[in-house]
């Protein structure tokens, strides 16, 4: 069941990276087909746990897009891995996922030697919300090349955590 969430959110990448969203409908297609996969295999128990799991990430992840720190299409896309990893499998998944961005971030630093720049503007973005002002998405004060599509590394994420047996 792992290997096709890992699956499902590779595909949901792609249309990511491409188009800057995550369909909606992949999201609810592949979370009902998750759903049903729990229901089949473990009956109301592992529905349950799948429905938590999802639930675990909306509340975990909410704060972070309040932010504006993470988009609403991640948050769906996280509530769609918490069905199939469960709670809390799926914790472990967004920490693998947190760690390939961060590897990303640091090799994109390296190459374009803008790390100073990137770390003002995050600086200037999260004053701004620690003052109770209503910033702007980080997106648009760093500029379109700052953005990166998370979801990519959601796929790795869960990809790593599948192969690896974590959770």
């Amino acid at each position: 069941m792992r290997y096709c969430a890992a699956f499902c959110c590779a595909v949901l990448s792609v249309c990511d990276a491409k188009e800057g969203r995550i369909p909606n409908i992949w999201v609810l297609l592949f979370s009902m087909t998750g759903l049903a996969w729990s229901f089949l295999s473990d009956g109301l128990p592992g529905l349950a746990d799948s429905l938590v799991g999802a639930a675990g990430m909306f509340v975990l992840l909410w704060l972070l897009y309040t932010l504006r720190l993470m988009g609403a299409g991640d948050v769906k896309l996280f509530m769609m891995l918490g069905v199939f990893y469960r709670w809390p499998g799926v914790l472990y998944v967004f920490a693998a996922s947190v760690l390939a961005g961060s590897i990303h971030a640091v090799i994109r630093f390296w190459r374009k030697k803008d790390a100073k720049k990137r770390f003002s503007q995050l600086a200037s973005y999260l004053e701004e919300i620690r003052t109770g002002g209503k910033p702007e998405s980080y997106i648009r004060t760093a500029g379109k090349d700052a953005r990166v599509s998370f979801a990519v590394f959601a796929a790795l994420g869960a990809l790593a955590v599948s192969v690896f047996g974590i959770g």
